[in-house]
This record gives C-alpha cells, sequence and structure tokens, in this order.
C-alpha cells in the first residue's frame, strides 16, 4: 500500500516522499543533509500528519488551516494520495477562494491599532491578536476593522 500511495504523490518532491515514509521526517531529511527550510517542511508535516479536520465543517478547515500553516498542501496531497483527501482538497480550496483571515497578519487590526484604543504594548497584545483570530476563524464576516475593535475594548481588563 505504501508503495501506491507514493506513487500517488507528486513527482520529484524527495521531502514529500521522505515526509510520508519516515516516522521522523525532520531526523531523516536532517541526516539527508537537506536544507534547514526543508526539514522545518518535514518537521511540521510530521508534526500534522494525521490530525486532518471534517472537511463539511467549514470552521475545523480553517483552524486546521491556520495551525498547519504552510504544511496544508503536503497535508492535503498525502490524504489526497492515500484516498482520503478528495473532500478536504476541496474544503481547502473553498477556504482559500473565500479569502477568510488564518493568521494574523490577515486581520484588519494590527497592533498600532489596538494600542490606539488603550491597549499596553507586550505580552497582552499578541494574546488579545490572537483571541480576535481565533474569533475570526470561527466567523470571517468579523474580519472588520469596527468590530474587531470593538471586541478588543471588551478584552481590556478594567483599570
Amino acid at each position: 500500500r505504501e508503495s501506491e500511495v507514493v506513487a500517488d504523490l507528486p513527482k520529484q518532491d524527495a521531502v514529500l516522499i521522505t515526509s510520508y515514509l519516515s516516522s521522523d521526517p525532520a531526523a531523516t531529511l536532517a541526516r539527508l543533509k537537506c536544507s534547514r527550510a526543508e526539514i522545518e517542511r518535514g518537521r511540521r508535516v510530521g508534526e500534522f500528519r494525521g490530525q486532518e479536520p471534517d472537511p463539511s465543517l467549514g470552521v475545523d478547515v480553517r483552524r486546521w488551516m491556520a495551525k498547519v500553516g504552510e504544511a496544508v498542501d503536503d497535508l492535503v496531497a498525502i490524504a489526497v494520495a492515500e484516498g482520503s483527501g478528495a473532500e478536504l482538497d476541496e474544503a481547502v480550496e473553498a477556504v482559500r477562494n473565500s479569502a477568510a483571515p488564518l493568521t494574523i497578519r490577515d486581520l484588519a487590526v494590527d497592533g498600532v491599532d489596538l494600542m490606539g484604543i488603550g491597549v499596553a504594548q507586550g505580552p497582552a497584545l499578541g494574546q488579545m491578536l490572537s483571541d480576535l483570530l481565533d474569533e475570526v476563524l470561527v466567523d470571517p464576516r468579523a474580519n472588520t476593522k469596527p468590530r474587531l475593535l470593538e471586541r478588543a475594548a471588551a478584552m481590556i481588563p478594567p483599570a
């Protein structure tokens, strides 16, 4: 079965094939003297493999995509090659086409905006951005500057 799956993976992608076959892709790629970027790619595949979301639940797909980051395409390719990823592939493509926010950089507000309403610079600011991202992963329509500033203001602890 493994050889059938490997045959269905994108050809000439040694990092993806190694990541699929190895129980510890990062260590294997390091032993093969791969670049740091390739080792990191393998590490992410190894870390998140087998944690695919239910493709029928948009919020789960968005949260999964946000969590796995750049490993999305590799994990989808493996799932498709294993014969269980067609729906996931479609769900990921739908999220991408919707332009739903998946990272803090995708939010309609940034740290400067939050400091403008009284959020102190530091770890609390980062945590607030993270909390706002979680909210827009649940409801991407909430990713508007007025809505996020309103939510952030409500999160500021009383003085």
